[in-house]
């Protein structure tokens, strides 16, 4: 087997114990604030915020660090109108022939249904599609920011 080359950690940094305690729990406290609400805001966010947790998203780990996927923002009327339709159209195939009634019975005291507006009423629509790799990848770690180039480790194209 190959020897993988390594990339040093140049930003690593090590914590004293307790800070590390006092991060863990801060960022425990911050996650579980987070609920699913299924409640959806027409707000503005500004484009650079979305920026940003996109490329935080783009750090988490994945196979060979190749990142398989891409993410792409809408915010067109007209496309998100688009994608609202294809949506509600996958959503009625769901609940009307694909849905288990246990899974019917798990989703009724949510009052979820095929019925999606909010995908036409948020400023941004986030899709996230899965990136096929062939032997000669164009590693990108995001559509929007930062394309790096083929890892040292994968043979010349």
């Amino acid at each position: 087997m190959a020897k993988y080359p390594s990339v040093p950690l140049e930003h690593y940094r090590e914590y004293p114990i307790e800070e590390m305690r006092q991060r863990l729990n801060d960022f425990y406290e911050n996650i579980d604030r987070r609920r699913s609400v299924r409640e959806f805001s027409s707000r503005s966010v500004p484009r650079d915020i979305i920026e940003t947790a996109l490329k935080v998203a783009n750090t988490a780990p994945s196979g060979a660090n190749l990142q398989p996927w891409h993410f792409a923002v809408v915010s067109g009327a007209q496309t998100k109108k688009k994608i609202r339709a294809a949506a509600e159209a996958e959503e009625r195939e769901f609940y009307q022939h694909r849905a288990s009634e246990e899974w019917l019975a798990a989703l009724e005291p949510l009052g979820t249904d095929d019925s999606k507006p909010f995908l036409e009423t948020a400023p941004y629509l986030i899709a996230v599609f899965y990136r096929s790799l062939d032997v000669c990848p164009m590693v990108a770690r995001s559509s929007i920011t930062t394309r790096v180039s083929r890892p040292a480790w994968l043979p010349e194209c």
